[in-house]
């Protein structure tokens, strides 16, 4: 398992964004399985289905927030 917060991390190095999780209790939320996605907005797109996550892109920045906040 991971948290929302290590794929932060991930996104980060990988393609160069600041992501910024909404709340604390949100970073936390754990995340087990597998994922093989081809592309940033294919990891994108399932990570905001799998988890109902609203994902904003501003610039550098990914925004990452519960689709009911």
């Amino acid at each position: 398992k991971v948290s929302l917060q290590e794929i932060g991390y991930y996104i980060e190095d990988t393609y160069n964004y600041h992501v910024s999780i909404s709340n604390a209790r949100l970073a936390k939320q754990q995340v087990s399985g597998s994922l093989s996605v081809k592309d940033e907005a294919s990891l994108l797109e399932t990570l905001s289905f799998a988890l109902n996550l609203k994902i904003e892109k501003k610039g550098d920045t990914l925004f990452i927030k519960s689709s009911n906040q």
